[in-house]
């Protein structure tokens, strides 16, 4: 698969305090997007989330050289948002990940797109948790593992999944058990019969960002499923 024209942002929350740059983020925001970030009933989670929805007018500025303020988006009907103006770049992708200290912005200029960040941390219910949501193949994957090895390959299928369905942007109405990945350097993606879709379009990387976090992303060479 040839390369794809994407670019890839990290920000840390935790280190964007300054009341200047703050007050500057939330100037980018339209007045429905500070509405929605006020709702939350935590101050940790509304930081968060400006930076967030900040970062990624910043990044579509840098990507495409048009300010930061002047993005308006549309959703689809499973709410992922695309680009609606300015309409020349209409056909730019993206998507955002974050936890609660980390947030990861993925762009492209034509190629629909997916990433996902998660903390890695213990679970008590991971495998109950692995046969619900997980593959047939995956599941014996991870019972072939000790508990700790177990717990970081977990995080590594669940950000490849999670970096698809987001890509497709077509939320959990795609069953996470009806398609498997195989790691790697470059994994790659296989299908069961419950989702229609051809492999040989998709290109995923996976990447431990530092101890705690996997991040994934998935990039698509072609609009439509087969």
């Amino acid at each position: 698969m040839k390369s794809l024209e994407n670019m890839l942002r990290i920000v840390n929350p935790g280190l964007v305090i300054d009341p200047t740059i703050l007050a500057h983020y939330r100037s980018l925001l339209t007045q429905e997007e500070q509405a929605r970030i006020d709702r939350f009933v935590f101050p940790e989670d509304r930081h968060v989330r400006l930076v967030a929805r900040a970062s990624l007018r910043l990044f579509l500025a840098e990507f495409t050289g048009v300010p930061g303020q002047d993005f308006r988006f549309r959703y689809n009907d499973y709410g992922k948002p695309f680009v609606q103006d300015p309409l020349k770049h209409a056909g730019v992708h993206f998507n955002v990940s974050h936890t609660k200290d980390l947030i990861v912005v993925y762009i492209s200029a034509q190629h629909e797109v997916g990433v996902d960040v998660e903390s890695i941390r213990p679970m008590s219910d991971l495998f109950s948790i692995a046969e619900r949501f997980f593959a047939p193949a995956e599941v014996a994957d991870l019972r072939t593992l000790s508990f700790e090895a177990a717990t970081q390959r977990f995080f590594q299928y669940w950000t490849l999944k999670e970096s698809y369905i987001k890509a497709r942007g077509m939320g959990l109405s795609l069953p996470l058990d009806q398609f498997w990945f195989e790691l790697g350097d470059d994994p790659s993606i296989h299908f069961l019969p419950g989702i229609v879709d051809d492999s040989e379009r998709w290109c995923f990387s996976q990447q431990r960002l530092d101890s705690g976090h996997f991040v994934a992303t998935a990039s698509c060479s072609s609009q439509e499923a087969p």
